[in-house]
């Protein structure tokens, strides 16, 4: 048997259970809900930010909107200091807890914007900065 066939399949071996391994779980918490949809934060991908938190969100509606959108995965950041929010690398499913097929995605970040007095985006803040 060829030396470096065996010492690459092994290497390809361990690089793969050290990467699964490594991966951390998605830990979705319930942070509210409305008669529309449910918000849910992963709590493992809270990360501090230079003027904020920055996590991972996913909507889960109730009804498939017009789109066929049924739930949404999105990187929510938060300034803290300003009182300001924006979403980047969203995608779209069309089934719940982001199953189904990948209606639709966009990578760019989005605009900053207030932090609204009312809603599910004041709790995402509140549970982010509000200490």
């Amino acid at each position: 048997m060829n030396y470096k066939y065996l010492i690459l399949l092994i290497i390809f071996i361990v690089a793969g259970y050290h990467s699964q391994a490594v991966a951390t779980p998605r830990a979705w918490v319930r942070i509210g809900q409305t008669e529309t949809v449910s918000i849910y934060v992963d709590r493992n991908s809270i990360e501090n930010t230079a003027s904020g938190k920055r996590a991972w969100e996913m909507q889960d509606l109730k009804m498939p909107d017009s789109d066929g959108v049924s739930s949404r995965l999105y990187l929510n950041e938060f300034d803290c200091k300003l009182k300001l929010h924006r979403i980047s690398q969203l995608s779209s499913y069309s089934g719940p807890r982001l199953s189904g097929r990948k209606v639709a995605e966009v990578s760019e970040p989005g605009y900053w914007r207030k932090i609204p007095s009312t809603g599910l985006f004041v709790v995402g803040y509140i549970l982010h900065c509000v200490q």
